[in-house]
This record gives C-alpha cells, structure tokens and sequence, in this order.
C-alpha cells in the first residue's frame, strides 16, 4: 500500500507532465498546485484531513522559498495562466514540483 504523502502527490504530478500533461487525467491545465493536491486527493480517495495537512506542507514549501503562500509564482502569472490554461507550462511551478518530487 502506497503511503501518500506531498513527496508522492509531486512525483504523480511530475509523472503527468512527462506523459505530456493529459487534461484531466488526473489533473487540470487551469488547476494551480494547490487544486491539484485536491483532485489528487480525490483520486486516492484520501482523507479531507489528509489533504489540509499535505496542504500546510505545501504553503511551507512555499514560504522556506521565501514564495507567497497564495500567489507562489505571481498573482499576474497565476491569472492569465488560469484563463488560457497553462498553468502546467509555468517554468518556475514544474521546477518547484520537479524539486519536491525528488
């Protein structure tokens, strides 16, 4: 059985790029990090409980990058990446993820 942890919801995230990013398989081109930890969530039929804890572990990741806890990677990015969905083309968002799945 498979311990899922924010480690194994970034290398199931980094999987799904290197598959060339499927949309909606399991993840969402207009879904930032955050609502991707949620349909990863979905998908493992974890915890809501789960999902709060790995969610701190994210904004913590964020914050020891001196990154915001909100916007990681810009306010500006984050909205015209979510209106032309590519929010899994941001350079910045998969060198994070790549780096937390190692």
């Amino acid at each position: 059985m498979t311990e899922h942890t924010l480690r194994t919801f970034a290398q199931a995230y980094v999987d799904w790029l290197d598959r060339g990013a499927p949309e909606g398989d399991p993840f969402a081109y207009r879904a930032g990090l955050c609502d991707a930890l949620w349909a990863y969530r979905k998908q493992h039929n974890l915890s809501v409980e789960w999902e709060d804890d790995q969610f701190s572990n994210l904004v913590n990741k964020f914050e020891a990058r001196g990154l915001d806890e909100f916007y990681p990677f810009g306010k500006s990015d984050y909205v015209s990446r979510r209106r032309a969905a590519t929010m899994h083309k941001c350079p910045r968002r998969t060198a994070f993820i790549r780096e937390l799945a190692q």
